[in-house]
């Protein structure tokens, strides 16, 4: 190999090697990249995880107020089934005494004593 020939193959090796320091240095600057992304994402992921935590409970605080909320329904309409029975009796008993005080007033006591034959 001549001297010339070793120079240019010298010289070919050299830009290789810059050019590989340039390719790693591109690689290294994608591979920060990447890395400032990923620490970004996690951070995203880590509030989302967060929320959602944060739903979860709520749903279940609602969920809890449903049932409570059912059984306030259930006692609810037993008392009113209990003022719709008292109300029927006392609607029987007003009746009654209507029915005696129109039938007081029609035989024309209103208040005498009944006449004696």
């Amino acid at each position: 190999m001549t001297n010339e020939e070793m120079q240019q193959t010298m010289q070919f090796i050299i830009e290789q090697q810059a050019q590989f320091v340039e390719n790693f240095q591109r690689i290294e600057n994608s591979i920060r990249a990447l890395e400032e992304s990923q620490t970004k994402s996690d951070a995203r992921i880590s509030r989302l995880e967060g929320a959602i935590i944060g739903i979860v409970n709520v749903l279940d605080r609602i969920t809890i107020a449903q049932e409570e909320l059912a059984e306030a329904q259930k006692r609810t309409d037993a008392k009113v089934s209990k003022l719709i029975e008292a109300q029927a009796q006392t609607d029987e008993r007003l009746n009654a005494l209507i029915n005696t005080v129109e039938r007081y007033i029609s035989e024309g006591r209103n208040g005498k004593p009944p006449k004696q034959a």
